[in-house]
C-alpha cells in the first residue's frame, strides 16, 4: 500500500522567508523545513512553490482525466504527458 501525502493545504510561515522556512498542514502539523544557503527571492519562490504543490497535484488530476483521452489526437500531446509524468512523479510512481 502506498503512502499518501500529508492533506493540504499547506501553510508557510509568514514572509518574508528566513534562512529556516517552515511549512504547516493546518494549523500546527509540521510538514517540512527548509533551510536556504541565502535569503532573498529565490528563497522564497521555493517556498511558496512547495506550499503550493498538494493544491497542483489536486487541480491536475482531474484535468488529466478529462482531456487525456485525446492522447494520440495530435492537440496537446507533449503536455498531456509531461502533466501524466509530473502527477506520478507527486505520487512517488
Amino acid at each position: 500500500m502506498k503512502t499518501q501525502h500529508t492533506p493540504g493545504p499547506w501553510n508557510r510561515n509568514i514572509a518574508p522567508a528566513t534562512k529556516y522556512c517552515v511549512i504547516f498542514a493546518g494549523r500546527n502539523e509540521h510538514i517540512a523545513s527548509i533551510r536556504h544557503i541565502k535569503e532573498g527571492d529565490e528563497a522564497e519562490a521555493n517556498h511558496n512553490l512547495i506550499t503550493a504543490a498538494p493544491d497542483l497535484l489536486a487541480a491536475m488530476v482531474p484535468i488529466i482525466k478529462m482531456i487525456g483521452p485525446y492522447l494520440g489526437q495530435g492537440r496537446m500531446d507533449a503536455e498531456i504527458i509531461a502533466a501524466r509524468a509530473a502527477i506520478a512523479k507527486a505520487r512517488g510512481e
